[in-house]
């Protein structure tokens, strides 16, 4: 019987599937067409030159795109490039449910799926390593029974890698030298060497940042924006990020990361811990000297509700501050190129020589104005008294152009 549209769900729409249910070859020639046009868009959404109607389509192709994989039951190398570029755009679309299912799906899905098949592969190779013992002496017997080669001239019958057998270790970067150090003390020479380095390259030949092996690549990055993202989202929680840090996966990926490649996931819990710790200063600091821009753009979901905090601190603190420390300790430095707010950074103030803000930095001073909007709507107090001493000056009002805002930001009349 037909589903009906009362009562019971309807099934996805066709429209919605690139090309056929189970259709590969379309999912592949969709992603070779939709892969350099996401590269371009995601460029001029970096220099603020995308619309927002052009991101939105693209997030809908992709989560077309996802869906037939899905479909298909596509979890290879190409289903996790696709995975990995749909988080950037929904990122720079600022499409925070279709971006959930993106890094869910890498997380949860994909790489512990590649993972698996990782391992299950060393294992195959390994145990082929084991069991080719029976033909390598069958062939010694025969050469003895035949007069051929004797053991004097022929150590080396069975393959190196039979010496260490089930046991076998695959390793990648430094510890390949000491596992090939290994086999040479153990009398094997180095014919198998080219082989388990091989094998230890992973499933994956993409070396562009997406896809490929399992242990490198993004994977790192991944995991830290769905942490921070689940500690970050409005309804967030810090236990639900915790969670998902400490979930299998996760703490398999860390166990297999060198101790110096382990800085994304440091700097999550650094962000965890500015959180659970109720410094908003730190928070902002880390915010704006994230190691990756996908992380930052994460953390700006909470910035709002973090400045908020630090105008209540700011206000219950100080009866004023010079306007440019409060600005320093807000982190809202932004530079104005062409009239227009873009792009802020965190940078040191000299307190001195910037005694007061000049009317070309009015991106600044606009800034803490929607900072302070904001905390007075929500009841904090001092803000609304901080407001007036800027509701004179800014884009639009009357101080512009004679001589700045005012040097200090008063939180009580």
């Amino acid at each position: 019987m037909e589903a009906v549209s009362k009562g019971r769900a309807l099934p996805p729409r066709p429209s919605l599937l690139v090309g056929e249910a189970g259709d590969v070859e379309a999912c592949r020639s969709s992603w070779n067409q939709l892969q350099p046009v996401a590269a371009e868009l995601l460029r001029r959404a970096e220099a603020g030159r995308a619309s927002a109607e052009e991101l939105d389509n693209a997030v809908r192709r992709f989560r077309s795109l996802r869906e037939s994989l899905v479909a298909a039951y596509v979890r290879d190398d190409m289903a996790i490039q696709v995975y990995e570029c749909s988080a950037d755009m929904c990122l720079a679309a600022r499409c925070w449910p279709e971006f959930l299912k993106s890094v869910t799906g890498l997380t949860a899905d994909l790489y512990p799926h590649l993972n698996e098949k990782q391992l299950q592969r060393r294992n195959n190779s390994a145990t082929t390593r084991k069991f080719s013992v029976a033909p390598a002496s069958a062939v010694y017997s025969e050469q003895m029974a035949g007069g051929g080669p004797d053991r004097e001239k022929d150590p080396g019958a069975c393959p190196v890698s039979f010496s260490i057998g089930d046991g076998i270790h695959m390793v990648e970067g430094d510890d390949k030298d000491e596992l090939s150090r290994s086999r040479n003390g153990s009398g094997d020479g180095s014919a198998s060497a080219p082989q388990c380095a091989t094998a230890a390259e992973g499933l994956g030949s993409s070396n562009d940042g997406g896809g490929g092996d399992v242990y490198r690549k993004r994977r790192g990055e991944m995991l830290a924006a769905h942490v921070l993202f689940l500690a970050c989202m409005p309804s967030g929680r810090l236990a639900d990020a915790i969670t998902q840090l400490r979930n299998p996966q996760s703490l398999a990926y860390m166990a297999l990361q060198p101790q110096h490649e382990c800085g994304l996931l440091n700097f999550t819990i650094q962000v965890l811990s500015s959180l659970a710790a109720g410094d908003w200063y730190s928070f902002l600091r880390l915010m704006y000297g994230a190691p990756k821009p996908s992380l930052r753009a994460v953390m700006e979901i909470r910035a709002p509700q973090v400045r908020r905090a630090g105008v209540r601190s700011l206000a219950a603190a100080f009866r004023s501050l010079p306007l440019p420390a409060v600005i320093e300790m807000l982190q809202l430095h932004c530079h104005d190129e062409e009239s227009s707010f873009t792009t802020c950074t965190s940078r040191h103030i000299d307190f001195q020589n910037r005694a007061r803000v000049t009317s070309g930095s009015w991106a600044e001073a606009a800034a803490l104005r929607d900072v302070l909007e904001d905390a007075a709507a929500a009841g904090v107090r001092g803000a609304q008294v901080a407001l007036g001493g800027l509701s004179a000056w800014g884009p639009g009002g009357s101080g512009v152009g004679d001589g700045g805002p005012p040097a200090e930001l008063a939180f009580r009349s």
